[in-house]
């Protein structure tokens, strides 16, 4: 925690109970879930109390696609009821990311998915939701920040619960595409690859907010410490980042299966939202 790498998976930082974080992990099927649970506001991680999930898939090649929606939309129905999102709630769906780019475009495709029912309720059962979704876009592309944008969205139309999806970067290049997060702590847009944006989050925003993503690149440093580490028990991601950066050669990567993976991905993610959303659509 007091290195200069930022880490998007709480799973990565908290891996030992103590009196401030409360761990449980259970495996059903290929998916193993990890909840943690920061348990004081006042703790050396300079977090309030907040919940992390993380699923983690053995092989995503052969999973159950069933059972990883049904597992998707059970945790973001939990974090619902300790956040008292009744079916009379607005929700908001914003995808972060640029679809340009596969790596980066987990957000965008999750929300083309999204069962949308905000203008349609007189139509549908009572016991319907109101879903709104919204794709801000890069600020490259807008100039502007997409806290501020949601902001304005959240005071507009008074939402009471905001579902963030974001790509995320992991520290191995053995949890690319196979590592879930799902939390109602905020998230600072591009913190994975240093690249601070204001964050989306309960302070900001003003309601509760769930934010998901997936593992979808890391820093070529951690890309060979993870093939070094074996030969060299002495040897540090830090030491690899400080040589590359110093030839400007510490990239953000990701892999060749980007193209079909991310696709796949965004449906399992928008599915089990539209499932803990509103099942009876």
């Amino acid at each position: 925690m007091k290195t200069n790498f930022y880490y998007d998976f709480a799973d990565e930082v908290y891996q030992s109970e103590n009196e401030m974080i409360k761990t449980k992990q259970n495996k059903s099927k290929n998916i193993i879930t990890t909840w943690i649970e920061l348990l004081k506001d006042d703790n050396e991680y300079n977090k309030k109390k907040v919940n992390y999930i993380t699923l983690e898939i053995d092989d995503l090649e052969n999973i159950d696609s069933n059972h990883l929606i049904n597992s998707i939309s059970k945790e973001i129905e939990k974090l619902m009821q300790i956040h008292h999102i009744s079916k009379k709630k607005k929700i908001l769906v914003v995808g972060l990311g640029n679809d340009d780019y596969n790596s980066d475009a987990l957000g965008p495709r999750v929300v083309d998915n999204i069962l949308i029912t905000s203008h349609l309720l007189k139509h549908l059962p009572s016991n319907t939701r109101s879903v709104s979704s919204f794709k801000p876009g890069v600020m490259s592309k807008t100039g502007l920040e997409s806290s501020n944008m949601v902001k304005a969205l959240k005071d507009k139309e008074q939402f009471s619960l905001i579902i963030v999806i974001d790509s995320l970067a992991t520290t191995s290049v053995n949890r690319l595409y196979k590592v879930i997060q799902i939390t109602d702590t905020g998230i600072s847009p591009g913190s994975g690859v240093l690249n601070h944006r204001l964050a989306l989050d309960k302070d900001t925003l003003g309601c509760p907010i769930i934010c998901i993503g997936i593992a979808t690149v890391l820093e070529s440093a951690f890309l060979i410490y993870d093939y070094l580490k074996d030969y060299d028990e002495n040897i540090t991601p830090f030491q690899i980042r400080e040589k590359l950066e110093s030839n400007n050669h510490n990239y953000i990567v990701t892999s060749k299966e980007i193209d079909r993976l991310i696709n796949e991905l965004a449906s399992y993610i928008s599915k089990g939202i539209n499932k803990a959303l509103n099942s009876n659509l």
